[in-house]
């Protein structure tokens, strides 16, 4: 979503003028910290010609992976690697 407001000059200062709402919103859904139920994101998305999961369509076992989906991006690097070696056991069992 991001490169294609970039591509088009937009920032997210401007984007939070127009959906009304903070920069640091704006900012959060760029880097995945959002809800299925979150309008502002859908309208971004809208703009941005990018398809939106409808929060109809997903089962709790869906936001559940969202939730930690996101939690994991949030990692640092080192914190990666360690939970991709602890995946990497869990396979074997």
């Amino acid at each position: 979503m991001a490169s294609v407001f970039q591509k088009k000059g937009i920032t997210q200062k401007d984007l939070a003028t127009e959906f009304g709402t903070r920069q640091s919103w704006i900012s959060r859904i760029y880097n995945g910290n959002f809800s299925s139920r979150s309008e502002i994101a859908r309208k971004l998305c809208d703009k941005a010609g990018i398809s939106f999961l409808d929060s109809a369509s997903l089962s709790d076992t869906d936001e559940k992976l969202m939730s930690v989906a996101h939690q994991i991006s949030s990692l640092s690097i080192r914190d990666k690697k360690a939970l991709i070696r602890l995946t990497k056991l869990f396979e074997q069992l």
